[in-house]
């Protein structure tokens, strides 16, 4: 599944997280699913210019979800 289908996917999932400050635990399968699409997007964006400070780097699961989010709404995909 790529990183814009992981986030059609679990969109209402996503958008709790970013933005009615839902709390997932860490291990949940959802949250699982959508740090690894961003991780992977996130590799894709690096390989192609330099990515800025991000409050994914070192900012746990919450801030990657959130990153995710402000990313894919910038890019249409919510």
């Amino acid at each position: 599944m790529t990183p814009k289908e992981t986030v059609i996917k679990h969109k209402d999932f996503i958008i709790a997280i970013a933005t009615l400050g839902h709390l997932p635990q860490k291990d949940n399968i959802y949250l699982k699913e959508i740090v690894e699409a961003w991780q992977t997007e996130l590799k894709a964006i690096k390989s192609k210019v330099v990515y800025s400070e991000c409050g994914s780097c070192g900012g746990g699961w919450i801030a990657q979800v959130k990153d995710f989010y402000v990313y894919a709404k910038k890019n249409e995909w919510i």
